[in-house]
């Protein structure tokens, strides 16, 4: 797919959001991207070949099973509005093309098969992902709520101590801020203990987005031979389609 959660609110989210996004990419270019909708699933997977270009159209035109250029896509989806059956479409050569047959049509959802099945396992490790970035934020949110409260108690602290030294040179009473300093530093262990223990929390996830992200890296491993091997038997597909006379020209 080209185009196919920091402590950490931010880092844990930026996490998520790079181990969905970035290992799923497959090869130059050339990646599924997965959208979910009621029982069905559609993406996009660019190629670096600017001579053949393709997609699979579903009825009414209004979404593709699989679609190599996604600007392709947003100058063709008007024109086969109108289509009330899948169309493979592809660019060759130069040339738009449009087969409504279905023996090619079918043919040709075979060839990309592998990859939407790739693409549904993509979209499935990156709803985990996001699940545990998700979870990941609130944890930072609460440490950086934690942090904010311990600045200020720090800022406090510093402020007492200041005055104690002070009170203490000209030998007046020091009780009552010693009392305050007191509080103060029990309220700071009580954070600090916080701290710890939403520290502990993140661990455990944090080595399930690795393994995630491992998993994803391979899913993308795959998706790129799958892909390169895809184009290649839907381009001859698509000659054979030019041959035979059965792909129409489309113009847009």
């Amino acid at each position: 797919m080209k185009r196919t959660h920091r402590s950490l609110p931010a880092a844990a989210i930026l996490l998520a959001t790079a181990a969905v996004l970035v290992p799923a990419a497959g090869y130059a270019g050339s990646h599924v991207h997965e959208h979910s909708s009621p029982g069905y699933s559609y993406g996009w997977s660019e190629d670096d070949r600017d001579d053949f270009s393709y997609g699979i159209v579903e009825p009414g035109g209004h979404s593709f099973s699989v679609m190599s250029n996604f600007d392709d896509w947003q100058r063709l989806k008007g024109e086969l509005r109108d289509s009330d059956s899948p169309v493979f479409w592809f660019r060759l050569e130069g040339t738009t093309y449009a087969v409504r047959d279905r023996d090619y049509v079918e043919r040709a959802k075979d060839i990309t098969s592998p990859m939407r099945e790739l693409g549904k396992k993509q979209g499935e490790l990156g709803r985990r992902q996001g699940e545990i970035g998700r979870y990941q934020g609130r944890l930072g949110a609460q440490q950086g709520r934690l942090g904010a409260e311990q600045g200020a108690l720090g800022a406090r602290l510093a402020a007492i101590s200041m005055r104690l030294s002070m009170r203490a040179r000209r030998g007046d009473d020091t009780e009552d801020l010693e009392r305050e300093k007191a509080r103060i530093e029990r309220r700071m262990e009580i954070l600090s203990e916080r701290q710890h223990e939403l520290s502990r929390h993140h661990s455990p996830y944090s080595d399930q987005q690795s393994e995630l992200g491992e998993q994803q890296a391979a899913l993308g491993e795959q998706q790129r031979k799958v892909s390169r091997r895809a184009a290649e038997e839907l381009r001859k597909l698509a000659e054979d389609a030019v041959h035979d006379g059965v792909a129409e020209r489309v113009r847009y």
